[in-house]
């Protein structure tokens, strides 16, 4: 999938990326407690820290092998599990893809 930019590419194809926002929500979105986007920025906040920090490692391990473009970071275990994921210029809809996986509407 093309983005806004064409230096910026996710890896996946149609069917493959609706299979991965389909996986992500049957294994995170119970767990959301906030997710909030601001510009090239998006902040998730999960509930039950502990009992789903794995299934989290592996959402971002899979994200960042087809988006490579996008930066990750997660919380120290211990608190608030929360993940940042954070885009260059032109990574807006790429962004706004992974609001809709991880939130209910």
């Amino acid at each position: 999938m093309v983005t806004e930019s064409n230096a910026l590419a996710c890896s996946l194809t149609d069917a493959e990326m609706t299979t991965r926002r389909i996986a992500a929500r049957e294994a995170l979105l119970s767990h959301v407690t906030d997710c909030r986007l601001n510009d090239l920025e998006l902040r998730v906040e999960f509930a039950n820290a502990e009992e789903i920090r794995s299934a989290v490692e592996r959402f971002i391990e899979l994200e960042q092998q087809c988006c490579r473009f996008l930066s990750f970071a997660l919380s120290p275990p211990g608190g608030r599990l929360t993940v940042r994921i954070e885009g260059p210029e032109g990574s807006q809809a790429i962004l706004r893809l992974f609001v809709e996986a991880l939130s209910a509407g």
